[in-house]
């Protein structure tokens, strides 16, 4: 069971103030694959979502089995699944592993 989204702005229902999100994932059987290489892989691809979407990360802490990020996301942007879902993909192509890498918290 997920649980619900929690909002960490007030001005949260304000149609011109961005929103920020605590984004965090966890990979797949709490495994360490995440090491130097990866990490560095991750926030170049981080960085690229940033320049694409238009939102931005704040504040992020990568660990070998997981990460945290505080994400700033402008007004009207849906960026937010960029940053998940691309490196999600692209740690699936990069390895012989079969099924999904990166998983949601339980």
């Amino acid at each position: 069971m997920s649980r619900k989204a929690r909002w960490l702005a007030e001005w949260r229902k304000s149609a011109g103030k961005p929103v920020l999100y605590h984004v965090h994932s966890r990979v797949v059987d709490r495994r360490f694959v995440l090491g130097t290489e990866e990490k560095e892989k991750f926030r170049t691809l981080m960085r690229m979502q940033e320049n694409f979407t238009g939102c931005r990360a704040l504040s992020y802490c990568l660990m070998d089995n997981h990460f945290h990020i505080l994400l700033e996301v402008p007004p009207m942007a849906d960026g937010g699944r960029w940053a998940v879902g691309g490196r999600r993909r692209a740690m699936e192509r990069s390895g012989p592993e079969v099924g999904n890498l990166i998983g949601g918290s339980e």
